[in-house]
């Protein structure tokens, strides 16, 4: 492993101290605040290292069920001295990473279960009263990781407001038109076209006006809309004899 024989990589430990950063986040969102990282054998323990190749096993409860401790523990070259390094390794993966894995690696609920109050089960087919969105969350540590972008988008509501022109979904489109048409009256919130200019020649085509002049509705309707929608609105248009309106 990573730390077996102490010689960590830069990658790796900047790795693993962005994992931990978001451990501790983890744990103190959760009310179960850390300060200090176990100690096995004499040393730190790289949980981390540990988080990894638990589930690449398959979890915990895998890792449980076929009573894998003791081969984890052979890749983190413990002293011999130490023999009770599994039972230690199960112990503080069950305090420190087993609900931090339900939550990010298997995705579920990041509910408490209070001991003899078990979560009820929903039955087969049963839709779930609430959506766990965590689950499309990726931690910093992961997006490193796997070499994702660190460099965040932050759309405004004049950015909201596009993508519901562009979706041409007629509640959408009605939304954004009564929204620009309230911000249009006098009062304390005034219309920031500067934000998104977007708005003006999208608001023009769904009243069928385009201005072609500025090459507009090409950019707009053509690469745009089928970015997001896989829908060519130019043919479309041309179809239906240039009215823009779709079925």
């Amino acid at each position: 492993m990573a730390n077996s024989t102490g010689k960590t990589q830069p990658d790796q430990r900047r790795k693993g101290l962005a994992f931990l950063d978001e451990l501790r986040q983890f744990h103190h969102s959760r009310g179960s605040p850390f300060k200090k990282i176990p100690v096995v054998g004499g040393k730190e323990l790289d949980l981390h290292a540990l988080y990894t190749r638990v589930t690449t096993l398959g979890g915990f409860g895998k890792v449980s069920e076929k009573n894998q401790w003791g081969e984890i523990v052979e890749e983190f070259n413990f002293p011999r001295s130490c023999s009770n390094a599994a039972f230690a390794l199960k112990q503080y993966y069950l305090r420190y990473l087993e609900k931090y894995e339900k939550v990010h690696h298997f995705g579920e609920d990041d509910d408490e279960v209070q001991p003899g109050n078990p979560k009820p089960q929903l039955p087969i087919g049963a839709i779930p009263s609430s959506y766990n969105y965590q689950q499309h969350s990726v931690s910093d540590y992961l997006r490193q990781s796997y070499g994702l972008s660190m460099d965040f988008n932050s759309p405004n509501d004049y950015n909201k407001l596009v993508l519901s022109l562009l979706s041409g979904l007629p509640n959408e489109v009605d939304f954004a038109i009564n929204v620009c048409t309230l911000l249009s009256n006098e009062s304390k919130h005034v219309m920031q076209l500067e934000k998104d200019p977007k708005i003006i020649t999208l608001l023009l085509a769904n009243a069928g006006v385009f201005d072609d002049t500025l090459g507009s509705f090409s950019t707009v309707f053509g690469d745009e809309w089928k970015e997001k929608t896989d829908r060519d609105f130019v043919k479309v248009t041309e179809m239906d004899g240039g009215g823009g309106q779709l079925d």
